[in-house]
């Protein structure tokens, strides 16, 4: 067989097992998705001003009040920052955002897209201060303890499917030195015995 077409096999059979070990996570986030324990990537993004209303009405007292799906940001009614889990560029944008939302009238909530599938939210809340979130065009564990025991759930998949095709490739790799270690001739010390 040419030597041609031993390499357009082996990249046929490369290609399929990437193509295989993708779909295989792409499901099992899918899958994830549809039983509740993954929020889709579009999730905080869709949902900003209906949960930002409900927080603006029923307040908030920490993070376990705040979607998974949402980075947040508590600012006290003189604009001091109570709590949040943001840091950089976000912390400053959703400062600035949170500070306008105090002068703003109560069930306001003002929303705008940050760049870089980001969107903020910003509104008053009803004891005074106000809140702002960030939410990133990622999916997201629905679960406050897994978020923050394992990665986001995309970089799962992605880290998945480079496990499957690392293990494909071992396999492979293992399978090709037993079959060299067949063809070899037999030691010729263990011949003469």
């Amino acid at each position: 067989m040419p030597l041609s077409f031993v390499i357009a096999r082996y990249f046929a059979y490369a290609f399929a097992a990437v193509a295989t070990a993708w779909l295989a996570s792409f499901m099992a986030l899918s899958a994830a998705i549809d039983a509740g324990f993954v929020y889709e990537a579009s999730w905080g993004p869709a949902n900003a001003r209906e949960v930002a209303e409900g927080l603006a009405r029923d307040g908030v007292c920490g993070q376990q009040d705040v979607p998974t799906a949402y980075r947040y940001l508590i600012l006290n009614k003189d604009g001091y920052v109570l709590m949040t889990d943001l840091e950089g560029t976000r912390l400053e944008d959703a400062t600035e955002m949170a500070r306008a939302a105090l002068a703003a009238d109560p069930g306001t909530v003002e929303i705008e897209g940050g760049g870089s599938g980001l969107t903020y939210a910003a509104f008053p809340l009803k004891g005074g201060g106000a809140c702002a979130l960030v939410s990133e065009y990622l999916p997201q564990w629905v679960s406050r303890d897994l978020a923050g025991l394992l990665p986001n759930p995309q970089n799962l998949m992605l880290v998945g499917a480079a496990a499957a095709r690392h293990q494909r490739r071992l396999r492979r790799s293992s399978l090709a030195d037993t079959d060299r270690l067949a063809e070899s001739p037999v030691n010729t010390k263990e011949s003469n015995s």
